[in-house]
């Protein structure tokens, strides 16, 4: 039975639209019965649109488009006259089994529901899929004062402000479906919102307003930089009013979870916490942050945040759309009794935490606060501190045993494990503390799964200096863990190493440690390294005059004495201790690293370091400090292509994680050998590359004098360098630096000169006849005839005759090709080799 009001209630649907005959029936016929008139502002079409729309019974308005949907949609909300107003886009429609509902759902609508949120399902046609599924408003009452506002992604508005009695409709009473983003016609809509997204900027809208939109419409042109920057905004900003509030949530995720690097782990388990904490009834990202937990080996943790995804999911039915299907769930399920698993081996593990320290007041609360995340039980020894130590111990409840010190590391740590009751014992020092400690025990259960198989962990250690913004200085292999076994104990007054007292000389069994067991030691910051080394260097000379092996101690020594700046006595050590018939597992690197750094300071030639950085290369091949340190060499020697294939190994190795278990500081050398590789880019005639390569080391380090030397040296854009640069106070600092090189401020050009590149060039025939041989040049192009014709046309005909553009090979001239062979064979790659010395056959078994 039809109410009175039923009867008399006037709805009318709105449209704007272009071009758009191929979709505009199919929506007004999904609704034409339920409405009484529909008004389609029409902003410019081409084709049969309108008279579709005439046909349908609509009353059609032209409207010139203004770059500006508010505008248009303004219009066509004047004209209309209803109740109750429908708002879709002519590529949205009303499903068959809902439409019958409309006039029902309204007429039953309570006095203050002013609005209706109807879910969407985004459904791609080309594939045949659905995509998503989202509530909007579509539906409201004619209010007066109701505007939109924005010139895209607009939003509809009361009198400025909120509209209230806003209701959501179950999808069963209403659906509307979409299409308007399916594979075949959304690239267009991309670059049009893009464009209408800058004009909004410009006009006044700030980036944080728009940074949903922006996010998502960077993302979808797969522009990552911007995406990202646009998406973190959003999500700082914490949980939007606007419906499907969490799709810059969803992008980042997205993104991070299809990278294998640690800082995209780290930035995927942060986001999903906050996209969890900031949408707690989504069961989505409980789900996504309960996988990322187990990444981490936070099994307790993640096991939690999967029971409460499944159970949210159970009759979810809330605002924001949950992806998660019936498929998901399913695996969801298998894995709960997977992660309770991991949870229950997790907690049974004990861990004790061993720490000797004295006087290490400034060090001690965060230790504690590092090891308490981990550790069941911890065994602090003190060996006489006289600045508060100890009463830091007894405030947080730390048990503590005094040790009259004998300077003797090893006998204070024996101490210290005789009272360790824990599985497994976590020795750090004062200054050392886990990078991820929330993933220490987890990381440790795992191990200790396959405990009969070894004796000790082996972490990486990652040397930090405190006193220079932080920065890494290198990173070492170290043993940190020991399971807790008889005869297990540390030998040595300093640098004690960990041995079997039941089996002196027994080469203990080494298990190792992911980057989730990473540890990170301040102790060689700049501030207090000298000090630290002195202390060291008097122990070692002590315990050697009292008898120990100095072979034992090579390494040490090298190690002091390169630290205290005595770089002759580090080489002589170093290379003793390379050389010797002990090698203490894990350091081989450093005694290589301090004999390279220390040849370097004496002033030796490259063909010496070159040598002794191709046996490391061969001894170390997983390690990249050796195969940048030996292209670094050749490039010094003019060797540019295989310089270039040296430092391009390297850096594949430091991109893929390997270290070959051994000590590497890479990591303090990348932006000196990145320099080098353009240098050597350079000189190979690749000047692109060669520029980006410098740019990308000065936006790690600003202040890199060589690189910023080198990109002006081969007379790149300085306007490019300039924008690094941002505050007047930086931009003076950088001319004062530019004038001690000799270049001067100068003034800004708009673009980069390639000319001024290639007249450098000329100064050294070889490297521009070289560079014109690698590529595959246009031989009319202007560029190239500019290029060639810096070179005497002896070479000139060379060059021409290698790239089969020569028709009379009896016009080259021995002399020249010889003169060049020296800079091909140096430079070239080999397949420019052997070309050229196929060329050189025309002049007989003698020019070859």
């Amino acid at each position: 039975m039809v109410s009175s009001w039923e009867r008399f209630m006037k709805i009318s649907a709105c449209y704007i639209v272009k071009d758009e005959e191929k979709n505009l029936a199919q929506s007004i016929g999904s609704l034409r019965d339920a409405v009484d008139e529909i008004i389609v502002a029409d902003t410019g079409s081409e084709d049969n649109t309108i008279a579709v729309a005439r046909q349908l019974g609509a009353a059609v308005y032209s409207f010139p488009w203004q770059e500006d949907f508010a505008a248009a949609r303004n219009f066509a909300l004047s004209r209309a006259t209803g109740d109750w107003l429908i708002l879709l886009d002519a590529d949205e429609y009303f499903t068959e089994s809902t439409a019958g509902n409309i006039r029902s759902l309204l007429a039953g609508a309570a006095q203050d529901v002013n609005g209706l949120l109807i879910q969407m399902v985004n459904y791609d046609t080309d594939r045949q899929e659905e995509q998503d599924r989202f509530y909007q408003l579509r539906i409201v009452r004619n209010l007066p004062g109701l505007a939109y506002h924005g010139i895209i992604h607009e939003r509809l508005r009361l009198r400025g402000g909120d509209i209230p009695g806003i209701a959501l409709v179950k999808s069963h009473l209403l659906e509307i479906y979409h299409t308007g983003y399916r594979t075949g016609t959304s690239e267009f809509k991309k670059r049009r919102n893009l464009r209408l997204l800058q004009k909004a900027l410009a006009a006044g809208s700030s980036e944080a307003e728009l940074s949903l939109y922006l996010c998502v419409t960077y993302a979808a042109l797969k522009e990552w930089d911007k995406a990202l920057y646009y998406g973190w905004l959003n999500v700082h900003q914490g949980r939007s009013s606007v419906t499907y509030a969490a799709q810059c949530h969803r992008i980042l995720l997205e993104y991070y979870a299809d990278k294998d690097t640690w800082e995209a782990r780290e930035r995927r388990l942060e986001l999903a916490e906050l996209a969890a904490s900031q949408f707690p009834e989504l069961p989505d990202f409980h789900a996504e942050y309960g996988e990322c937990l187990f990444q981490w080996r936070r099994y307790d943790e993640a096991a939690r945040e999967l029971q409460q995804a499944l159970a949210l999911w159970d009759g979810y039915d809330g605002l924001e759309p949950c992806l998660l299907t019936q498929e998901h769930i399913d695996v969801m399920e298998k894995r709960r009794e997977l992660f309770a698993a991991r949870a229950a081996a997790q907690a049974n593990l004990r861990i004790t935490a061993c720490i000797i320290c004295k006087n290490e007041a400034g060090n001690m609360p965060k230790w504690l606060d590092n090891a308490c995340v981990y550790a069941d039980e911890i065994v602090a020894v003190d060996t006489g501190s006289t600045d508060g130590t100890v009463n830091i111990l007894a405030d947080r409840g730390v048990s503590y045993y005094e040790y009259q010190w004998q300077e003797d590391f090893g006998a204070a740590r024996n101490f210290a494990m005789e009272k360790a009751t824990g599985d497994v014992t976590v020795f750090l020092d004062a200054d050392e503390t886990f990078r991820y400690p929330a993933s220490v025990r987890g990381s440790l259960s795992r191990l200790w799964e396959n405990r009969d198989d070894w004796d000790v962990v082996v972490v990486d250690l990652h040397n930090i200096d405190v006193d220079n913004n932080n920065n890494l200085i290198n990173t070492n292999q170290v043993v940190r863990i020991l399971k807790n076994k008889a005869g297990l104990c540390y030998a040595g007054a300093v640098h004690e190493q960990v041995a079997d007292s039941r089996c002196p000389g027994r080469q203990l069994r080494c298990t190792y440690g992911d980057g989730l067991l990473a540890v990170e030691h301040t102790g060689y910051s700049s501030g207090i390294i000298r000090q630290k080394l002195a202390r060291n260097l008097s122990l070692l000379i002590k315990v050697i005059n009292e008898g120990a092996d100095i072979e034992l101690y090579y390494g040490n020594l090298a190690g002091c004495y390169f630290g205290m700046g005595e770089y002759s006595r580090a080489l002589d050590y170093a290379l003793l201790a390379i050389q010797s018939g002990y090698q203490p597992v894990h350091n081989c690197g450093d005694n290589y690293w301090i004999a390279l750094e220390s040849m370097e300071e004496l002033g030796y030639g490259y063909d010496d370091r070159l040598a002794v950085a191709e046996v490391a290369r061969q001894e170390l091949s997983e390690v990249p400090d050796f195969w940048g340190y030996k292209g670094y060499y050749l490039a010094r020697q003019g060797h540019w292509a295989s310089g270039r294939d040296n430092l391009a190994k390297a850096f594949d190795l430091h991109q893929s994680g390997s270290n070959g278990h051994a000590a590497t500081h890479f990591p303090q050398l990348y932006c000196q050998f990145r320099t080098y590789m353009a240098e050597c880019y350079f000189h190979l005639g690749e000047w692109q590359l060669a520029e980006a390569m410098y740019l990308e080391v000065l936006r790690l380090n600003r202040w890199y004098e060589a690189a910023i030397s080198g990109y002006l040296d081969m007379g790149a854009d300085r306007a490019a360098l300039y924008e690094l640069y941002a505050s007047a106070e930086e931009r003076k600092a950088l001319e004062r630096l530019l004038d001690r090189h000799g270049f001067g401020a100068g003034s800004q050009p708009e673009d980069w000169d390639v000319r001024k590149a290639m007249t450098a060039l000329v100064e050294n025939m070889q490297y521009l006849f070289v560079s014109l041989l690698g590529r595959q040049p246009d031989f009319a192009s202007a560029m190239f005839k500019e290029q060639i014709g810096l070179l005497p046309e002896g070479l000139q005909r060379l060059v021409l005759a290698y790239h089969g553009r020569l028709e009379d090979a009896g016009q080259l001239e021995q002399s020249d090709y010889q003169s060049m062979m020296s800079a091909v064979t140096d430079w070239g790659t080999a397949e420019i080799i052997e070309a050229y010395r196929n060329l050189g056959k025309v002049f007989g078994e003698a020019g070859v």
